[in-house]
């Protein structure tokens, strides 16, 4: 199994809503099929902190329980 990420999209994110910059990837296997997505938080609230984590991700349901989940978060831990 190989994924790879696409191209980040940056999101600014907004102090008085509390949400911090972040950067969004596609999840690609091969032939760049989309599977999912991984969010990587790049600041902290005491929401991210306590609750939400540095990272969030989801797997389209037909792709779930394949580990593309846990290869995109080693692939991101190297951002």
């Amino acid at each position: 199994m190989s994924i790879k990420l696409g191209k980040p999209v940056k999101s600014a994110g907004d102090a008085h809503k509390g949400w911090v910059p972040a950067l969004t990837f596609t999840i690609l296997i091969e032939h760049d099929s989309p599977v999912g997505e991984i969010t990587l938080r790049l600041g902290n609230t005491d929401w991210i902190t306590k609750y939400a984590g540095h990272i969030g991700y989801f797997i389209y349901p037909e792709y779930q329980g394949l580990g593309y989940a846990t290869q995109a978060c080693l692939t991101a831990s190297t951002v």
